[in-house]
């Protein structure tokens, strides 16, 4: 945190743990080093730097003396150019004045060109797609500390706004003011469109782009767009919100008016992943909604820890819902808890310095799926071969459509309604091969997503 001093300074100040901003100087250039963590929780530390010409000439321009909002004198052609230099112009929907979002995005783009030169980079080596692009640069917003900006800065009316390399350089920003700088990233990626949406309040960003099923979207010009809330700092995945928006006062949309040039002098530009084992751990079922049916807990320390419940899990195009962790640890245990009967998934142990992806599979050809009447309580049983006994007995209990799905280790299972049912007596020599075949123990492969059904 900052000293309590700096901090009284900037109003609504929060600052997400974890995370680091530093900035320095020369004559050519800023160089940034900001530590944040994206939606998969790796800690991630972007360095790169921008003009510092071009850079102190924007910050500089931005904003209206205050003693031309006072004259009456002035032509509206001088007041115009003054306001147009100064990044604010007279909106032609509502005939206020208001700062001019689009020219700061397109004039920002090569302020930031370092940041879109590192998310590209990344888009490549991790084979990101579009969305994946979009949280990315979501996160990275988010974890920029929050704090709200004078509307009355050097003698200059900003309206409570700070371009982007003011926002950079301050190393905290607010809503609108982030709103521009991923604009900003974002535009000098990809022309694709893009709106700035004001609510009371608040300026958000919409994505034009094909949304899921679980996207919070918004219609413009016979267009849906997907909310991208890029203000932190909480962390939410493109097309959710942590916030409960009113009614939209105005879009607008973002036009690039001219083409993106790069700076003239070299940008310099660095990513790196802090050391750790990574896993995404994925639910899914037949391509269902599952949202709501489950909660996953995980540990990392075993001895004397206890299991922590995971946030919000993020659901995909096909349902499916991702957990994903970064640790120095090598072990991750997890444990689903299911809000709902019939399901069992008991606490495992995933080695994540050799899982990438741990996937655990409802859908009914890939666990052992029973089927039975309503709410019916049941035994489900392996068997020991090299024991010649039952080691393993649970009861279960199918949902309010007889169906129960369960996910364990790869073995023989048998499931039975009789609590006594017994495979074999003491004295009976037969073998455990004779015993899988006439009871009907069927195998289950978990590991190859091979599943086995029951019909009591």
């Amino acid at each position: 945190m900052l000293p309590s001093s700096i901090n009284d300074e900037i109003e609504g100040y929060s600052k997400n743990e974890g995370t680091r901003q530093e900035v320095i100087s020369d004559e050519k250039y800023y160089t940034y080093s900001y530590k944040f963590k994206d939606h998969n929780n790796k800690t991630r530390i972007w360095t790169w730097n921008a003009p510092r010409k071009e850079s102190d000439k924007m910050i500089n321009d931005f904003g209206i003396p205050e003693e031309i909002l006072k004259k009456t004198s002035i032509s509206r052609l001088d007041r115009n150019k003054i306001y147009h230099d100064g990044y604010f112009h007279i909106d032609k929907n509502t005939g206020y004045l208001s700062i001019n979002y689009n020219l700061l995005i397109n004039d920002s783009r090569s302020l930031v060109a370092g940041i879109a030169d590192i998310v590209i980079s990344i888009a490549k080596e991790e084979k990101l797609n579009m969305r994946d692009v979009v949280d990315l640069i979501l996160a990275f917003c988010q974890d920029i500390p929050y704090g709200i900006p004078q509307r009355i800065l050097n003698g200059k009316f900003t309206n409570g706004f700070a371009p982007p390399p003011l926002s950079l350089k301050n190393k905290w920003s607010d809503c609108d003011s982030k709103a521009v700088l991923f604009a900003s990233i974002y535009h000098a990626i990809t022309s694709e469109s893009i709106v700035l949406i004001n609510t009371p309040g608040h300026l958000f960003v919409g994505i034009s782009t094909t949304p899921g099923p679980y996207d919070n979207t918004i219609s413009f010009r016979g267009k849906k767009y997907i909310i991208a809330e890029q203000t932190g700092t909480k962390k939410v995945y493109l097309g959710h919100t942590s916030l409960t928006y009113k009614k939209p006062k105005m879009i607008f949309p973002v036009v690039l008016e001219d083409k993106y040039v790069r700076p003239r002098l070299p940008i310099f530009s660095e990513s790196k992943v802090l050391g750790g084992n990574s896993v995404n751990i994925i639910l899914k079922e037949n391509n269902k909604k599952i949202l709501g049916k489950y909660n996953i807990y995980c540990r990392y320390n075993t001895v004397g820890s206890f299991y922590k419940q995971i946030g919000k899990l993020k659901p995909q195009s096909n349902h499916s819902l991702v957990f994903s962790t970064t640790k120095f640890s090598k072990f991750v245990e997890i444990m689903v808890n299911h809000n709902v009967d019939g399901y069992y998934f008991p606490e495992t142990k995933i080695d994540m310095s050799n899982e990438d992806d741990y996937v655990v599979d409802f859908s009914d050809d890939k666990c052992i799926f029973v089927k039975s009447k309503d709410n019916q309580s049941f035994y489900l049983h392996t068997f020991d071969l090299e024991r010649n006994k039952s080691k393993f007995k649970r009861m279960l209990k199918t949902d309010e459509n007889g169906l129960c799905r369960v996910i364990l280790p790869n073995g023989y299972y048998y499931v039975t309604k009789n609590p006594t049912f017994r495979f074999i007596n003491k004295d009976d020599n037969t073998s455990s091969e004779d015993i899988i075949v006439t009871k009907g123990f069927k195998y289950y492969d978990s590991k190859s997503g091979k599943g086995i059904k029951f019909d009591i």
